[in-house]
């Protein structure tokens, strides 16, 4: 009982410590886009984003899997108390992402002209070159990363990510404005711009370089040799790859889908009457405006998601099926308490809130498709937990497939529909929509079919779509029939205040939030409970 309980303050520190950082990482990234897009206008982000496309999938491919795969395994041997497994793995993952960062740092510098004149961008050759480095310094950050989220410590993680931000704001911003003021072309601004990607994330590599370096010294990353195992080097490898493997395919899917929205937004509008530049436009501000808000919410479930993959391999490795099942309901729990509001509010919103960020032009265009894609926030935030869930139980290919599956249903939709004139651009949306729908509800299969665990419908849908529609409803009626007219910017942080705080009341007499989640958050120490999960 006493291991259960260390175990679950642990993910819950962090979960706590990566939700903060990614929240901060997020508001530092928008200080970033929102004055890059007054700067470069929606066709010189259609520009940038195209890059970071092309960036987001080699990543995906080349960091997706090992670290988590790293996490589980170190997690693993932590708890049976294999030193050595523990060495061999993190030698073989070191050279792995050493010759992956170079070989796809290098593919992207020699076809970077090739690839983007292949979708369609052929003027954002120039970011494309600029943000190849990143590849690199990236892979070396996901092996840091990974060992220490072995290890349970969540706080290096956050801490390079904080970096990463700061730096990418300082350095980018600060280019752009030179290339600026050097009158340089739209393309060329965009690629100053993303060299602070580059820097951001070479900041990053350093420190956590030097935090493992400390920890060692330290002797944070030794454990106790318990019983010897006989593992090979060889073995550890094929391990790392089984695990690794399907995580990157079903990671990377969605990356490589956005690869062909690139390529198929820009066509499919051009096909249906658009100039080249207004569909490079088109696909700048959805990117820009609609694509940032969406991730946002993702951001906060997706620490919840890594703080329980190392704690829950520990928990089934060992046989504590009750704990599992612990670690599985305060997950599910907290996810839906941060996606069902976010869903509803961004629907109900979605023109104040972007007005209140970007030019009123941009907003015109977005806001509808942020509405519509809104049903897509609650279903990604539910599937990125149940991915979590099933590869902690070493069903690892099952979101590789739901999520090829959901791929292959957003890219058909999408084409289809982008290429009537009457829908144009709101067919990217509704696909995702789709997409994420049905992979969900395959995940959730294959989880009540063959880990026989269903989680709670009451905490997953009915007690916070009660908590939200008793908050976000009053608070709607308020800005659209009183506020709207008299001061739309005001009006609009008013009623988000106020829906914040109707919610977490009602979250609290619906139990959706509960008492000691609150003294958690306070600090307070409060009894446990059964049901409080992570």
């Amino acid at each position: 009982m006493k291991e259960r309980a260390i175990r679950r303050n642990s993910v819950a520190g962090g979960v706590a410590v990566l939700t903060l950082a990614s929240v901060l990482v997020k508001l530092t990234g928008l200080l970033y886009k929102i004055p890059l897009t007054y700067v470069l206008g929606d066709e010189g982000m259609g520009y940038f984003n195209a890059a970071y496309t092309i960036y987001a999938w080699l990543y995906m491919l080349s960091t997706a899997g090992l670290p988590i795969a790293v996490s589980i395994m170190v997690s693993e041997a932590r708890a049976k108390g294999h030193r050595e497994v523990v060495k061999r793995v993190l030698r073989v993952t070191s050279v792995s992402l050493i010759l992956i960062g170079s070989v796809t740092t290098a593919f992207m510098v020699i076809f970077a002209r090739q690839i983007a004149a292949l979708l369609g961008t052929a003027d954002a050759y120039y970011t494309m070159f600029a943000i190849a480095p990143t590849l690199f310094f990236i892979c070396l950050t996901s092996l840091f990363r990974g060992i220490f989220q072995g290890y349970q410590n969540m706080v290096p993680t956050a801490v390079s990510q904080l970096i990463e931000a700061v730096g990418k704001v300082a350095v980018g911003m600060g280019l752009a404005a030179l290339a600026v003021q050097r009158g340089k072309s739209l393309p060329v601004v965009s690629a100053y711009a993303v060299i602070g990607v580059s820097a951001g994330t070479l900041l990053g590599t350093l420190y956590l370089s030097v935090r493992y370096l400390i920890a060692k010294l330290r002797g944070e990353l030794v454990i106790e040799e318990k019983t010897e195992a006989a593992v090979s080097t060889a073995g550890i490898g094929r391990r790392l790859l089984t695990i690794a493997l399907p995580v990157t395919v079903s990671a990377s899917v969605m990356s490589l889908t956005g690869l062909i929205d690139l390529g198929m937004i820009i066509r499919r509008l051009v096909s249906i009457g658009y100039t080249q530049a207004e569909a490079t436009a088109l696909y700048g501000n959805y990117t820009t405006l609609v694509v940032p808000m969406f991730n946002l919410p993702s951001v906060l479930v997706a620490p919840v998601a890594s703080g329980i993959i190392p704690a829950l391999s520990a928990a089934f490795s060992c046989g504590d099926r009750e704990g599992c099942r612990h670690i599985m309901d305060g997950a599910f729990r907290m996810c839906a308490i941060i996606a069902v509001p976010a869903a509803m509010g961004l629907a109900m919103f979605a023109r104040p809130i972007l007005a209140l960020l970007y030019p009123a032009a941009s907003v015109e265009t977005a806001y509808q498709l942020l509405a519509i894609i809104s049903p897509a926030v609650y279903f990604v935030c539910i599937l990125t937990v149940s991915n979590a869930v099933l590869q902690s139980f070493g069903r690892a290919k099952t979101p590789m497939i739901t999520m090829l599956i959901g791929g292959i249903i957003k890219v058909i939709a999408g084409y289809v529909l982008l290429g009537r004139e009457e829908i144009g651009i709101l067919g990217s949306p509704i696909g995702t929509v789709l997409c994420y729908g049905v992979a969900l509800l395959l995940n959730l299969i294959v989880i009540a079919s063959r880990i026989e665990y269903i989680p709670s419908v009451t905490s997953l849908v009915w007690r916070p779509l009660a908590s939200a529609v008793c908050s976000i409803g009053p608070a709607a009626l308020l800005y659209y029939r009183f506020l709207q007219a008299h001061s739309a910017r005001t009006g609009t942080l008013v009623c988000m205040i106020m829906a914040m705080a109707l919610y977490l009341i009602f979250s609290l007499l619906t139990g959706s939030v509960k008492q000691e989640d609150v003294g958690k958050i306070l600090g307070r120490k409060g009894a446990p409970s059964r049901e409080s999960g992570v």
